[in-house]
């Protein structure tokens, strides 16, 4: 779900703030995020364990990259523009609790 919520923000929130800073990331991201979401769903409806087992270690090729990727962006928005990225987080923030109703669990890991 964890997963779900941050694709969601970022597609709903992120990516069109920093579609002019970076819009080549924004699309590679979002072909990420399109894999991302095909190996959830097929999880959601592995019935083998062998299945279920391959397609966690697919979701943790493709997330562990894009993890790292975003860190590196974030890095260099930081520098750039640090107190528009700070509105960022607040409203990404504010809309994972409308979606999962709180973000403690989360907090940190975004």
């Amino acid at each position: 779900m964890q997963v779900e919520v941050h694709s969601r923000v970022e597609e709903e929130i992120f990516y069109p703030a920093i579609r002019g800073i970076d819009a080549e990331f924004v699309a590679h991201a979002r072909e990420q995020h399109q894999a991302i979401d095909a190996i959830i769903e097929r999880l959601k409806r592995s019935r083998e364990e062998a299945d279920y087992d391959s397609a966690i270690r697919e979701l943790k090729a493709l997330l562990e990259p894009h993890m790292d990727e975003e860190e590196g962006l974030f890095q260099r928005l930081e520098e750039r523009v640090p107190e528009a990225l700070g509105l960022l987080r607040t409203k990404i923030v504010k809309r994972k609790e409308q979606l999962t109703g709180s973000t403690r669990e989360m907090e940190g890991r975004s």
